[in-house]
């Protein structure tokens, strides 16, 4: 039984979509963001 790489991430950032409502999102990349230095590009 083979799943598809692109079925699999749907569904992953479906549920995470569905999880976070958005909000969790947005925490995640300001996380992100935070923790990359600024002269990295």
């Amino acid at each position: 039984m083979k799943i598809s790489v692109n079925g699999a991430a749907a569904m992953i950032g479906r549920k995470l979509v569905r999880a976070s409502c958005g909000h969790g999102i947005r925490v995640h990349i300001e996380h992100e963001l935070s923790n990359r230095p600024p002269e990295r590009t």
